[in-house]
């Protein structure tokens, strides 16, 4: 996150009590405009070659398969298939 020009912040940081207490997370504060300027310009690149994807149909072809296994192993931590995207089952 860029502000005004002036200051960036950059991390994983979460205002979230586990984040607060048990994650390991960090976050970069900068107060230097030619820093800032260099990110800022970053985003913008990104920005461009960037395109918004409104719904699973968006995406290019299937997901990866370790994409899959990523997706099947976090959705059955929740104990729900309802968000599986389409296209994935939760196989036990």
């Amino acid at each position: 996150m860029t502000v005004d020009g002036e200051f960036a912040d950059i991390g994983s940081y979460n205002l979230h009590p586990r984040g607060e207490r048990y994650d390991t997370e960090v976050n970069v504060n900068i107060l230097d405009r030619a820093s800032v300027a260099q990110l800022d310009a970053a985003f913008a690149k990104d920005l461009q070659k960037s395109r918004k994807v409104k719904s699973a149909a968006d995406l290019d072809g299937k997901p990866s398969f370790m994409g899959s296994v990523a997706n099947n192993f976090f959705y059955a931590q929740l104990g729900t298939p309802a968000g599986v995207p389409a296209g994935l089952s939760l196989q036990k």
